[in-house]
């Protein structure tokens, strides 16, 4: 009986330390569960906040002023092909189309000034197209293509004042 009574305490035993244990584990999980997104939240949320404020020799504020990604810009044209008797006879202009050009678009950031608190920045923005000669088909050179296109700004205005000065003439 007393070898029952010890296996019987020893089965106890086992079972309080195994729900000891159980209790502290799943109590470690829910406190994990709980405090996990918060900590990570925070982290992530000091992090985010240093890196996104904009100071000179940052890497945020490098890539600010002169972004490592250019933008690809496609230029394509429309040449006049009867541009001398479009003038001297007002005939209706034949055009074809000349392109793509690619040209790549950087932007840049000058004269950057920051107000004294540093809350308020100023700068002049420029951009600056860089021609692609690879993705621009051979047979097209910017430097040697000459493109005769209508200046429509000019057409219409010279429609407009011509339409109300006629009435005066």
């Amino acid at each position: 009986t007393t070898s029952f009574i010890m296996t019987k305490r020893g089965s106890l035993c086992r079972y309080i330390v195994a729900s000891v244990f159980l209790l502290v584990g799943l109590a470690i999980l829910l406190l994990a569960l709980f405090l996990l997104p918060v900590l990570r939240d925070s982290i992530l949320d000091k992090k985010l906040r240093s890196d996104a404020v904009l100071k000179e020799g940052s890497d945020a504020f490098n890539e600010w002023k002169s972004p490592s990604a250019a933008v690809q810009y496609v230029l394509t044209a429309y040449n006049v092909t009867n541009s001398e008797d479009v003038v001297k006879n007002k005939a209706k202009p034949n055009v074809s189309e000349v392109g793509p050009y690619y040209y790549r678009k950087h932007k840049q950031k000058t004269n950057i000034t920051f107000n004294q608190d540093g809350t308020v920045v100023k700068y002049k923005s420029h951009d600056v197209y860089v021609f692609d000669r690879d993705s621009t088909p051979a047979h097209l050179d910017p430097d040697k293509d000459v493109i005769t296109t209508l200046n429509i700004p000019f057409m219409v205005s010279t429609l407009v004042t011509g339409a109300l000065l006629s009435p005066l003439l």
